[in-house]
């Protein structure tokens, strides 16, 4: 099940070596995309771009999200332009992983 990443902060219950998978909004044609800045005991993998639900509308932006380790992972999620030094965007996730 894919969960969708509020803005500003949140935390969500994970397990050791379980693929989670976390949606934001896609920029569509904006040049703008989501990253994950490294965290360590998390592998992150963005996903390819899916197609639009529909017309004219941007598709979300995916990423799987597999804890290694025991704790708290934070998970720094940015929306950046590669023409921009600053995020335009930050969301955190914490996985508290057991």
């Amino acid at each position: 099940m894919i969960q969708d990443v509020p803005k500003g902060a949140s935390t969500v219950d994970a397990e050791i070596g379980r693929t989670l998978e976390f949606a934001l909004p896609g920029g569509g044609t904006t040049g703008y995309r989501w990253e994950a800045r490294p965290a360590d005991g998390v592998e992150v993998k963005r996903l390819p771009a899916r197609p639009a639900a529909a017309f004219g509308s941007a598709a979300p932006d995916i990423f799987q999200v597999t804890p290694q380790r025991a704790g708290d992972i934070r998970l720094q999620l940015e929306l950046r332009a590669p023409w921009q030094a600053q995020s335009a965007e930050t969301r955190v996730v914490t996985l508290r992983t057991r």
